[in-house]
């Protein structure tokens, strides 16, 4: 009588641990070499992206510095120093 767990080292062992079969093909239908990428404005919308994240952060991290540096005054609070 076999149990029902004994095929599933099997098949564990070709699909790995993300549950997918495992390929030796990893080049997406390309020729070797075909490196260039297939999406033309990719990079600028990358570093637009990139830019637009810088921006808000630092625009954040402005605006966290004004309400810690002006919250004392608006509170009424006096200048202790």
């Amino acid at each position: 009588m076999s149990s029902q767990g004994e095929g599933d080292d099997a098949d564990q062992s070709k699909t790995g641990l993300t549950g997918r079969m495992d390929t030796a093909d990893s080049t997406d239908g390309r020729k070797p070499y075909e490196w260039k990428s297939r999406y033309d404005g990719a990079w600028r919308q990358i570093i637009f992206e990139a830019a637009y994240t810088v921006f808000v952060a630092l625009l954040s991290m402005l605006l966290i510095y004004l309400v810690w540096r002006s919250c004392p005054a608006i509170l009424g609070y006096k200048n202790s120093i």
